[in-house]
């Protein structure tokens, strides 16, 4: 990766209004900001290690039922998502150390 970028806000300005043109001269990277919300920035600085669940790669897990129906889990980013298959539009999301807490 380079330090410099060009287009990494090219059609958004700092006020969030689109910009038509590109930036006149590139941006270092560690001179970006990035905004979490409040949330998130408490359970990042929680973490012993954030940049760990980063790095690992997506899990999913299917669980079929008798009736034919499903229950799909998604571990990502120390989150499991939740989705039942009889539930249409219907997502529940739990940090993944409460989720193995409660099935253990």
């Amino acid at each position: 990766m380079t330090e410099n970028v060009e287009f990494a806000d090219r059609f958004m300005n700092k006020n969030g209004s689109l910009r038509k043109t590109p930036l006149k001269k590139k941006r270092a990277i560690s001179k970006l900001e990035f905004f979490i919300p409040e949330y998130e920035y408490r359970r990042l600085k929680k973490m012993k290690d954030p940049i760990e669940t980063l790095e690992r790669p997506v899990e999913h897990m299917t669980v079929y039922r008798n009736d034919g129906s499903s229950v799909t889990l998604t571990a990502e980013n120390g989150r499991v998502s939740i989705v039942d298959s009889r539930e249409k539009n219907v997502r529940h999301i739990i940090e993944t150390d409460h989720f193995i807490s409660k099935i253990l």
